[in-house]
């Protein structure tokens, strides 16, 4: 693969986009507003400027609401062929008959859990006080041993799990103001680990939360709000 189109530069598509651009793969960048494409293009995600006739891989990273539009357009244009993302049952059989008994045996552990999560959320309907107690603890056992599965989740690269600050700021529901935020984290130095995105109800408006390292704190939050940012306390 050669050569690359992504569609809609949000952090979805400029995150695939940089990955691309990392394994030698040009680029193509397209977003309704240009000046969040070039600024992706900034970022070293791609260029801004036109794509060929047709490109190896069309990447579609647009809101739900104008996916359909968008890939009818770039097919329209002979940029990109239908593939749309659904299993083929067929190929899945193939897939499961090469390792059924492992698959099962987690599955069975899975739903061994959610049955006994069930038979305790029952026994907290109980007027029974021993039962509600027998509930509790079942309960109790599922969440303990579920954090300490996630205890035993890698961290970045490999590494121990590392605790993270957040820090929680406002952003408004418009094309670029992701790109926009972590452009002024980068400017900042500082180095997002991860992201989360709040939603508010009812409002084209929003929170993003930001791990980074508790010691880049204080110089996010002072840059962030020298540029304008809302912070969340």
């Amino acid at each position: 693969m050669r050569t690359a189109l992504v569609i809609g530069t949000g952090l979805i598509g400029t995150s695939a986009a940089l990955a691309l651009q990392g394994r030698g793969v040009q680029v193509y960048l397209e977003d309704h507003d240009l000046a969040q494409a070039r600024t992706a293009a900034a970022l070293g995600a791609g260029t801004a400027e036109p794509p060929p006739e047709t490109v190896d891989l069309a990447i579609v990273a647009v809101p739900p609401a104008h996916v359909a539009a968008a890939l009818a357009g770039a097919i329209r244009r002979g940029a990109a062929r239908a593939y749309i993302d659904a299993s083929d049952p067929a190929m899945w059989i193939d897939i499961l008959a090469a390792n059924p008994g492992p698959v099962a045996d987690v599955l069975g552990e899975i739903a061994a859990d959610l049955d006994e999560t069930v038979r305790s959320l029952r026994a907290l309907e109980s007027a029974d006080d021993a039962k509600r107690g027998s509930g509790a603890g079942g309960i109790e056992d599922v969440l303990r041993r579920g954090n300490a599965g996630r205890e035993r989740v890698p961290g970045k690269h490999g590494a121990a799990p590392a605790a993270y600050e957040i820090v929680a700021v406002h952003i408004g529901d418009q094309p670029g103001e992701l790109a926009r935020i972590f452009a002024d984290a980068g400017r900042a130095g500082v180095n997002i680990e991860d992201v989360r995105i709040e939603h508010a109800t009812g409002q084209q408006a929003g929170f993003i939360q930001l791990m980074v390292e508790p010691q880049a704190v204080p110089g996010l939050i002072a840059e962030l709000r020298e540029r304008g940012w809302s912070i969340r306390q």
